[in-house]
């Protein structure tokens, strides 16, 4: 009965078992022979998460605290992680058709109705707020990013329209007395905020 190949004993020109591979880097993603890690100055390990600080990570942790890796490095990517791919006539992605679904997809998916645009290496996420001459910051994504990261800067982009309404559209009986900016002057009708507790727009504010 022949033995089984094991220890010095694999077939020729085999060194290992295909379970013998280790898994990619979790700072770096990358294999053991392509892991581009510096050695930690202390224990002078490579690749040990310990010895790095989040910043240097090439991967974020999601709130479950799996690893979540810059999965969205281009714009086909992130095509696929929202959910807006248009393919072609022989199967490849129209980029036209799918940015065109992406910036739909995000405008009537959010309250404020952010807008996104793709420029070479990176996305931009930010809206306007209707009655204001002014809108949120824009949120500059540059590939590769997360998925995390992704919906984290859209939800920024909520959170800064929602603020800049809430500052700025109060209805005419939101407030009994004149309201003033923060260097003291008479705000007019369209600058002033919203009285969470006004009965006569319950809060929402009004269109100016």
């Amino acid at each position: 009965m022949r033995e089984p190949d094991f220890g010095w004993d694999y077939p020729s020109g085999c060194n290992s078992t295909p379970f013998d591979d280790e898994p990619p880097c979790v700072i770096c993603g990358e294999y053991v022979d392509s892991c581009t890690c510096n050695e930690c100055p202390v224990c002078w390990e490579i690749g040990n998460p310990a010895c790095y600080a989040p910043e240097e990570w090439d991967i974020q942790r999601d709130s479950h605290g799996m690893i979540d890796p810059l999965s969205i490095k281009c714009i086909d990517d992130l095509f696929l992680c929202v959910g807006t791919v248009v393919e072609g006539s022989h199967g490849e992605v129209d980029y036209d058709q799918s940015l065109a679904y992406l910036e739909k997809t995000i405008y009537k998916g959010t309250s404020c109705g952010a807008s996104i645009g793709h420029y070479g290496n990176a996305v931009v996420l930010e809206s306007i707020v209707e009655g204001v001459d002014y809108g949120t910051q824009s949120h500059e994504l540059v590939f590769p990013f997360s998925e995390q990261s992704f919906w984290d800067a859209l939800q920024n982009v909520e959170d800064e329209a929602s603020e800049i309404w809430n500052a700025t559209h109060g209805c005419e009986d939101c407030w009994d007395c004149t309201q003033v900016d923060e260097w003291g002057s008479e705000c007019e009708f369209g600058q002033w905020p919203i009285n969470p507790i006004c009965t006569s727009c319950n809060g929402h504010g009004t269109i100016i």
